[in-house]
């Protein structure tokens, strides 16, 4: 790439002459991956309850909200215009999910 350290380059240049996703775009795939793996999960299992939980209410200590990995997703699902329905309905369809999921991390990245 012959980029010297003095060269100011934005690291959006960086990625795009490299042929790189941004390191947000591969994450926000890979949960939508791991998301379509929990949606298919008998409900009995471990992983898939715990996507399902929600916690009592209850008081919470001060400062703000921890973000969750549900938040999360929403608001990846959000930001391309899905909804959390609409997502556990598609990832039953594995063929369709894998196109959807593609589709969805070329939104995130642009």
């Amino acid at each position: 790439m012959k980029i010297s350290w003095k060269d100011h380059v934005a690291n959006e240049a960086v990625l795009e002459r490299g042929g790189q996703w941004p390191l947000s775009s591969l994450v926000a795939e890979r949960r939508f991956r791991w998301l379509g793996h929990l949606i298919c999960l008998p409900d009995g299992r471990p992983a898939k309850q715990a996507l399902e939980w929600i916690p009592e209410v209850g008081k919470r200590k001060q400062g703000r909200p921890k973000q969750t990995w549900r938040g999360t997703l929403k608001d990846d699902l959000r930001r391309v215009g899905l909804t959390w329905e609409n997502c556990v309905e598609t990832a039953k369809d594995k063929v369709r999910w894998k196109k959807l999921s593609a589709r969805e991390l070329q939104d995130l990245t642009n």
